[in-house]
């Protein structure tokens, strides 16, 4: 609708008789911001569904992150198991989501200088653990704090109908467990 969008207000670009150069400038500012928009929706859409996703499966994908992220100073260790069968993709890109702003919040927030993540799926559902040794904080109000990250992780397990737990103290790191049934 976006593309549809901008090709009509290029086409009417030949049928509008601008008065003066600022009217053809706005004209133009306009066809420009269009231009972004369909750029900017193309990216949200294709960052939805991640391409090593669509590729291979959740530990592949998962594995890519990680090896593009390389920090020095911080070990990354990730174990997968029983997740090459068939995964529902709803399931795959909320559990990538979830692990990556997860990950994501480590870097920025927990100066660790170890971090394990494991996903493991038995009959009965996933289970999720991202483990760090870093600064940790205060969970006791996970839900006052600012930012949108925990938020779109509560959210996003909400809508696997799965569970996530935060453990974490000052001083003694973060272990973040989620469970996802399979239904």
């Amino acid at each position: 609708m976006m593309s549809a969008a901008k090709m009509n207000l290029s086409a009417l670009e030949n049928e509008i008789n601008f008065h003066s150069e600022k009217q053809k400038h706005n004209y133009e500012k306009i066809v420009s911001l269009v231009d972004e928009s369909c750029r900017e929706v193309r990216t949200v859409s294709h960052n939805m569904m991640p391409n090593a996703l669509m590729a291979s499966g959740l530990p592949e994908a998962l594995q890519k992150f990680i090896d593009r992220i390389n920090i020095k100073g911080i070990d990354i260790h990730l174990h997968t198991d029983g997740l090459d069968g068939n995964l529902d993709s709803n399931i795959k890109s909320v559990l990538y989501r979830i692990v990556q702003e997860c990950v994501n919040n480590v870097l920025k927030h927990a100066q660790a200088t170890h971090l394990d993540i494991a996903v493991l799926k038995d009959e009965d559902g996933i289970n999720a653990t991202i483990e760090d040794n870093g600064v940790g904080f205060d969970t006791s109000g996970l839900n006052d704090f600012r930012g949108i990250g925990l938020k779109n992780i509560m959210r996003r397990i909400s809508y696997l109908k799965g569970k996530v737990e935060w453990n974490s103290t000052p001083g003694k790191g973060t272990l973040v467990a989620i469970y996802v049934p399979m239904e």
